[in-house]
């Protein structure tokens, strides 16, 4: 039996999903709502991805009985409300990065999907990648040894960007593109907290952060050392090194389709049209939809998120 999807809001990132979906078989993936805060505009949107019923408010696509799961690609400040609507009405949860803009609103989120017992994932896309399963494949098997350090940068001028100059729509660095650097950093170290979190950085007139630098340091002298800004480009590369040697991922880090490990440079190509995406490489999300439904199947509940620190180092350091 298929997965049945509904969409929370009609913007560009759920566009994409719903392309990417379309990747996958019909027989285990299919979009049957769709709600945006405007029925003309969820019109719109169930017309171009042959979506059966739409709705101009989230409180209806969460009473949809037919709904199994749900995909919020809302604004950032829209996360916590319209997960818990969902999450009430016994809906399991994708919910875009990140999945909340403050660890108060993470934690209610987080514990209502576990009272709920529903599926709930930080919708993390680049964990996914055939790149990263190699990565941790590599890590595992101790082809670099030891991981001593990472280092992982992504800057990218978008700071004229609205929502991301938005103090009000939950704008900001870490919180758009500082998460992709610091959820590598933690995958590397498997999930390790650091021991401290040193970071400084700039902030916009409107008084999010236009960028910043962060060092995560961990027990027994390793660290990563990275680097998001909104003003600037700069080769957006991240690196993972061991006492054996390194793995690399060049180029966009966060949705790579190569890997540069000490023995090859392994390719990774995406299926589908790019022409059809807002966004780069954004045909990956549909390794993501396939590992949701995977893990609804099996039972596997209770995926939090992966990048919780990233809210804490905004609102303690930055």
């Amino acid at each position: 039996m298929a997965t049945r999807w509904g969409i929370v809001s009609a913007g560009k990132i759920s566009s994409d999903f719903c392309h990417a979906l379309k990747l996958l078989p019909s027989s285990e993936h299919q979009v049957v709502a769709v709600a945006a805060g405007e029925l003309d505009r969820a019109k719109a949107f169930a017309e171009k991805f042959s979506i059966p019923r739409y709705y101009g408010s989230y409180e209806e696509l969460a009473e949809d009985k037919d709904v199994d799961i749900v995909y919020i690609g809302s604004i950032n400040t829209s996360h916590k409300e319209h997960c818990l609507v969902m999450i009430k009405h016994g809906k399991h949860v994708l919910c875009e990065k990140p999945m909340t803009v403050n660890q108060k609103e993470q934690k209610l989120v987080l514990d209502a999907a576990r009272a709920k017992n529903v599926f709930f994932m930080e919708a993390i896309w680049s964990r996914f990648f055939p790149s990263y399963l190699r990565i941790r494949e590599e890590i595992q098997s101790g082809s670099i040894g030891e991981v001593r350090m990472v280092q992982a940068s992504f800057c990218v001028n978008i700071k004229d960007v609205p929502r991301v100059r938005s103090l009000e729509l939950g704008g900001g660095a870490v919180l758009d593109i500082g998460i992709y650097v610091i959820q590598f950093a933690l995958m590397a170290f498997g999930g390790e907290k650091p021991v401290k979190v040193v970071a400084a950085g700039h902030l916009m007139d409107t008084g999010v952060d236009e960028s910043e630098s962060i060092t995560l340091l961990f027990k027994n002298g390793r660290m990563a050392v990275l680097t998001a800004s909104t003003s600037s480009h700069l080769s957006s590369r991240a690196v993972i090194i061991g006492t054996k040697g390194s793995l690399e991922l060049p180029g966009t880090f966060w949705c790579s389709t190569q890997l540069i490990t000490p023995k090859e440079t392994l390719d990774f190509p995406l299926p589908g049209d790019p022409a059809n995406f807002n966004f780069g490489n954004s045909q990956g999300l549909m390794y993501q939809a396939a590992a949701v439904r995977q893990s609804i199947l099996e039972g596997e509940f209770h995926r939090c998120s992966l990048t919780g620190l990233s809210v804490c180092i905004r609102k303690d350091t930055v």
